[in-house]
């Protein structure tokens, strides 16, 4: 090779140690800020379970007492959930009748790597349903 054609490819490295960067940047964004969605993912879901549970133990008790039914008094139920939110730093929404309670949690998830792409925080939420547990009525 002749100095002439040397000399015709320097800096070719520094143009593929820029699209190597690139590519390095784009994988750990979606290794380390898609962990994290799932992560987040995973909580909203706990937490909307925990939620969906405290909102169940809302028993009617007026009409347990009278029929033995089990059901749950609905306003009660929704007010249970919602605190549960309120007090553990969730935003969320919570829905109740007489046989269940259903909460929704939604949290924004900011972005580390991948907003320098210009993808920005994401939605994250999470769903559960939770029953009156019919055995205690009967202890």
């Amino acid at each position: 090779m002749s100095v002439h054609q040397l000399g015709r490819e320097r800096g070719a490295a520094s143009v593929w140690m820029v699209f190597a960067t690139i590519i390095v940047l784009a994988v750990a964004g979606l290794v380390y800020d898609g962990g994290g969605l799932i992560a987040t993912k995973r909580q909203a879901i706990n937490v909307a379970e925990q939620a969906a549970r405290a909102g169940a133990q809302a028993i009617d008790t007026p009409t347990l007492m009278a029929t033995g039914v089990v059901r749950l008094d609905p306003t009660a139920a929704s007010a249970r959930a919602e605190a549960f939110l309120a007090t553990n730093g969730w935003t969320g929404t919570a829905s109740a009748t007489t046989t269940s309670v259903t909460v929704t949690v939604t949290q924004t998830r900011p972005l580390v790597f991948l907003q320098t792409i210009g993808i920005g925080a994401r939605p994250v939420s999470g769903t559960a349903t939770a029953e009156p547990h019919h055995d205690l009525a009967r202890s």
